[in-house]
C-alpha cells in the first residue's frame, strides 16, 4: 500500500511463491510502477491498482500474508489499523509505517480448527471443532487440476491446505502411477509447494501435523 514506483513489488515476487499486489494512492504513481513490472516481465505476478478509496483496501478479508504500508506522508488515506487487520489471514503480517516502522501481526482466533487426517485427527471423527464453518454461501478460490480424487481428501493445519493432484494410474495400465502433493495457503489458495511422484491409493494414505506431511 503507497507504491511509488514498483521496485518493492519487484522485489517481493522475486523472493519466491507470492503473489503481489501493489497499490497506489493516485494514478500517477500506479501508472510508474506498473510501466516497471512491465519493462521487469513482471506484470500477472505483480499488479498494481490505484486505490479509489482509502478508508476500504480492494482486499479479501482474511487473505493477505504480509501486508506494506508505506508513504512519505500518507496522511489521511493511510488505512486504519481494523482495516489492516480485516485484510490479513490469520498468522498473516503487517508493516506499517507511519514516519516509523511498525509491526502488526494477527492472531489465530480459536473458533476455526483444523483437519489433519481423513476422518478430522488422529480420533477419526467427522465433526471438527470450527465454530465458522457452515452451509457454502460463496467460492473463496479456486486451483488443483480436473482430475481430483475425492476419496483421498484434502487437509489442512497451521493455514496450509494440502492436497494429491493428478492421482491416477496413467493413460495406460503399463504405465507407472502419477501423483503429487500439493500444499497451497488456505486463505487465499497460492501454491506454495508441489512435490511430484506420489501416488496414494488409501485416503489414509497421508496426514499433517502443524510442520509436516
Amino acid at each position: 500500500m503507497g507504491t511509488t514506483d514498483g521496485r518493492c513489488e519487484r522485489a517481493l515476487v522475486e523472493l519466491g511463491p507470492l503473489v503481489v499486489t501493489g497499490l497506489a494512492y493516485d494514478r500517477a504513481a500506479g501508472e510508474k510502477a506498473r510501466a516497471v513490472l512491465a519493462e521487469a516481465g513482471l506484470d500477472g505476478r505483480a499488479t498494481v491498482y490505484d486505490v479509489l478509496d482509502h478508508a476500504r483496501l480492494p482486499l479479501v478479508d482474511d487473505s493477505v500474508a504480509l501486508l506494506v504500508v508505506e508513504s512519505d506522508a500518507p496522511g489521511d488515506r493511510a488505512p486504519a489499523a481494523d482495516e489492516i487487520t480485516r485484510c490479513l489471514r490469520p498468522g498473516g503480517l503487517a508493516l506499517v509505517n507511519r514516519g516509523t516502522w511498525r509491526q502488526l501481526t494477527k492472531v489465530r482466533p480459536n473458533d476455526i480448527d483444523d483437519w489433519t487426517h481423513f476422518n478430522y485427527d488422529a480420533s477419526g471423527s467427522d465433526t471438527s471443532r470450527d465454530e465458522r464453518v457452515g452451509p457454502m454461501k460463496s467460492l473463496r478460490w479456486l486451483g488443483g487440476d480436473p482430475f481430483q480424487d475425492d476419496i483421498v481428501g484434502m487437509r489442512t493445519a497451521a493455514g496450509v491446505y494440502v492436497s494429491i493432484e493428478q492421482n491416477h494410474m496413467g493413460p495406460v495400465s503399463t504405465f507407472p502411477p502419477e501423483g503429487a502433493i500439493v500444499a497451497r495457503d488456505a486463505f487465499s489458495g497460492v501454491v506454495l509447494w508441489r512435490r511430484p511422484g506420489f501416488y496414494v491409493r488409501s485416503r489414509y494414505g497421508f496426514v499433517l501435523d502443524d510442520k509436516r506431511v
